[in-house]
C-alpha cells in the first residue's frame, strides 16, 4: 500500500512509454536484527537498467560529526531529539526513466497494464541519491538551513534562545535517520513532519543512534552540567553472544580467562595486544 504512490498506471490500451527502460519488480523478505521484526518490501530490479550518468552516491553523516554535535549540545545547553522518516525514498522523484508491467500483486483491474515509476523506488540505482537531493532541497529552501562544508550531512541555521542567547540549530542526516540539536528540537521535528512522515514511535531523545547507546550524565557539585554519552555496551554484548552461539554449534566455547599479554619477546619484555 505504501508503494502505490511510486507508480503511475497507464490506460489499459496504452503502449509502452517511449524513452523509458523496462524492468521488473520483486518482493524482498527479511528479519530485522535486534527486534526480529519481519519485514517485506516491494522493490525494483534495478540491475535490469543502466546506471544514470548523474551521481548515484549518497553520503551519510559521520560518527565524528555526531560526537561533535553532542558536544556542542552539552556546551550550549541544547536538547537533542531523533526520528525516523517512514518510506523515505518514496518522497523523492526518480532520476531514471523506468516502467514496469503490472503483475497480479496490483490486483485484477490493473494486472497487465504498463506503469511508470514516478518515485525513487527502493532498488533503483539512483534512489539513494534522489532521496538525499530531495531532502537537501527541503532543508535548504523550505527550512532555511545551510549545509556544512566539512560534512554535507550536517545542516545548521542561526537561532536565539528565549533569553536572547545566540546559537545554531543542527540537523544531522543518516539516510532516513534524523537528529536535531536545538533548544526545542521537537518544534523543528514538527516542521519536518509537515514535509515527511516521521514515525511517531521513533521520535524523542535518542537511546540508540547509529548502533551506539546514547545517554546523559550530570556532574555532581555546583555546576550540575549535563553531558551526553555514547557507548558500545550493547553492540559488544551482542557480538560476544553471536560468537558464542557460532562456537557452540561446533562444540567449542570462549575461554573464561584470557591474558591481555602476548608471548614474551626475545628480550623478555611482554607485548600488550
Amino acid at each position: 500500500a505504501n508503494n502505490a504512490k511510486a507508480f503511475k498506471v497507464l490506460a489499459p490500451d496504452a503502449s509502452a512509454p517511449v524513452g523509458h527502460t523496462f524492468i521488473k519488480c520483486h518482493m524482498v523478505f527479511d528479519i530485522k536484527q535486534g527486534t526480529l521484526q519481519r519485514k517485506a518490501r516491494f522493490v525494483a530490479s534495478g540491475n535490469m537498467a543502466e546506471a544514470p550518468p548523474s551521481i548515484t552516491y549518497a553520503s551519510v553523516v559521520s560518527r565524528e560529526s555526531v560526537r561533535i554535535a553532542f558536544l556542542i549540545a552539552a556546551l550550549n545547553d541544547l536538547d537533542i531529539e531523533a526520528a525516523d522518516i517512514g518510506n523515505a525514498y518514496l518522497n523523492a522523484p526518480p532520476r531514471e526513466k523506468i516502467y514496469i508491467r503490472c503483475g497480479p500483486e496490483f490486483g485484477p483491474e490493473l494486472e497487465g497494464r504498463y506503469a511508470i515509476i514516478v518515485r525513487a523506488l527502493y532498488g533503483l540505482k539512483s534512489s539513494g541519491a534522489s532521496w538525499r537531493a530531495f531532502l537537501a532541497r527541503v532543508l535548504e529552501e523550505d527550512l532555511n538551513f545551510t549545509m556544512c562544508r566539512a560534512d554535507n550531512d550536517v545542516w545548521f541555521k542561526p537561532a536565539k534562545k528565549a533569553d536572547g542567547t545566540r546559537h545554531y540549530i543542527y540537523v544531522l542526516v543518516h539516510t532516513d535517520d534524523i537528529s536535531c540539536a536545538a533548544e526545542h528540537p521537537k518544534a523543528m521535528l514538527d516542521k519536518l513532519d509537515q514535509h515527511f512522515l516521521l514515525k511517531p514511535e521513533s521520535r524523542g531523545r535518542p537511546k540508540i543512534y547509529l548502533g551506539a547507546e546514547i545517554g546523559t550524565h550530570t556532574f555532581e557539585g555546583e555546576s550540575g552540567k549535563t553531558y551526553w554519552t555514547m557507548g558500545s555496551q550493547t553492540y559488544v554484548r551482542e557480538s560476544i553472544r553471536n560468537v558464542e552461539a557460532h562456537l557452540a554449534k561446533k562444540h567449542r566455547e570462549l575461554k573464561s580467562k584470557v591474558s591481555s599479554l602476548s608471548e614474551a619477546t626475545p628480550d623478555g619484555q611482554a607485548l600488550t595486544e
